[in-house]
């Protein structure tokens, strides 16, 4: 989907992949604050930065969890 930029359809496939990402590994984890930044990207490529913004702000504060004020 992303080589054809079809990014409105690739949002629902994203949104899918964090509820899975977080059911599977929780939401103090990498692998869920990498799904939450794809989806944050398509949120803003999409022009919807109120949906995209606390996306992002999740993903810092799960960073801040796992690594410190060293992983900023």
């Amino acid at each position: 989907l992303r080589n054809k930029k079809d990014f409105t359809a690739a949002l629902p496939v994203a949104e899918k992949a964090v509820e899975a990402a977080r059911v599977t590994f929780g939401e103090n984890h990498i692998n869920y604050a990498n799904s939450l930044g794809l989806t944050a990207y398509l949120y803003a490529v999409l022009k919807q930065p109120e949906k995209a913004l606390p996306l992002y702000q999740q993903i810092v504060e799960i960073q801040l969890q796992l690594k410190g004020d060293q992983s900023l």
